[in-house]
């Protein structure tokens, strides 16, 4: 009898030890989602944080006035919903008599930030979805399907001519 009670509590032990390890794996904490287009001029904590996820930040901070932003800040958007995961894009239109570094376009920062470092100028090029695609492609720390495709499709001939190819033995 002796035998059984101690088989027992070693049976529900091992069991009791197996259910608290699985309360170990159940993640019960809010996350703090990042949204793929914020409507705000980041901070550098913020802007920090974000970089840290291994995204990269379009930076589309332009002067109230400027009326060809809110086309490009669109075209963007799309870009950015695209690589949803991959790209957040910062899109603020602010008050500028403070400011003293305005480009003639309007723009305070136009830009792609990776989390290496590398920095893109976004200003003074045209925007399309192509163009932003190879930018990101280029300077993103983590690859998404889209590029890695692209690099494979670069890589192939335009042709295939070696089928044609007919060889002599001499």
């Amino acid at each position: 009898m002796a035998a059984l009670v101690i088989g027992g509590l070693m049976l529900f032990s091992v069991a009791g030890y197996a259910i608290m390890g699985i309360g170990r794996f159940v993640d019960n904490a809010p996350r703090n989602e990042i949204p793929t287009v914020m409507n705000k001029y980041l901070s550098s904590d913020e802007l920090l944080s974000i970089l840290r996820t291994g995204r990269v930040v379009i930076r589309s901070v332009h002067s109230s006035d400027c009326r060809e932003c809110a086309s490009r800040d669109a075209s963007l958007e799309v870009f950015a919903r695209g690589f949803q995961g991959y790209v957040v894009l910062e899109k603020a239109s602010i008050d500028t008599s403070n400011m003293t570094d305005v480009s003639d376009s309007g723009y305070v920062k136009f830009q792609m930030v990776s989390p290496t470092g590398d920095i893109a100028e976004l200003e003074g090029k045209e925007i399309t979805q192509n163009m932003l695609t190879d930018i990101f492609c280029d300077i993103t720390a983590v690859q998404p399907k889209e590029c890695l495709l692209r690099d494979i499709a670069k890589n192939q001939p335009a042709n295939n001519q070696s089928s044609n190819k007919t060889y002599q033995t001499g």
